[in-house]
């Protein structure tokens, strides 16, 4: 049996903090509870460090949890449809990253 301390690391880094980030934002977005993707920037934040490193991202990486926060601040102002389409690049950014991994 593994011990948890031996796979907090994927965790946090991978896709069960990808899947649960995404229902936190869109939970926020619906029932209009800023927090929401909040948390979820913040619990991006490890895999946007991460991907920021890659030559392939870059920037782009450390742009999701800023656009994660503005969709908290949508939400806030009742700007909900903001709040979807700043939710868009982080949503696309994780389903192009799910079909490369599975055609690997």
């Amino acid at each position: 049996m593994r011990n948890i301390l031996d796979i907090w690391p994927a965790i946090l880094l991978g896709w069960p903090a990808i899947l649960v980030a995404i229902g936190l934002a869109v939970s926020g977005i619906v029932h209009s509870k800023p927090r929401r993707p909040l948390i979820a920037a913040i619990l991006v934040l490890p895999i946007s460090l991460y991907l920021a490193g890659s030559p392939r991202f870059g920037w782009l990486g450390m742009s999701i949890p800023v656009l994660l926060s503005g969709a908290s601040i949508a939400i806030y102002c009742h700007y909900n449809k903001v709040a979807w389409f700043l939710l868009v690049p982080f949503v696309g950014t994780f389903g192009w990253l799910a079909m490369v991994v599975v055609s690997e």
